[in-house]
């Protein structure tokens, strides 16, 4: 039973970092659901990088958190 809900514990972390960063929530929690702490690090790597400091940042960020640098209207991945 305890392994059932650290799998589902894994999901909802996935699903949490993924949604931060401009993923889908519900696609998410199944890859961790299913991927357990892989699919947890594989949704560390969602979103974009700002081209300045190299931070992950939201897929729609026009404006990079860390640095400040304007990324403009489509930024870059």
């Amino acid at each position: 039973m305890g392994f059932l809900v650290l799998w589902a514990l894994f999901g909802l972390l996935a699903a949490y970092i993924a949604s931060n960063r401009g993923g889908g929530g519900c696609g998410w929690f199944l890859v961790g659901v299913l991927l357990g702490p892989i699919g947890v690090v594989m949704a560390l790597f969602e979103g974009k990088k700002c081209p300045a400091c190299m931070t992950r940042i939201h897929k729609a960020a026009t404006r990079c958190p860390s640095c400040q640098k304007d990324l403009g209207s489509s930024g870059a991945s």
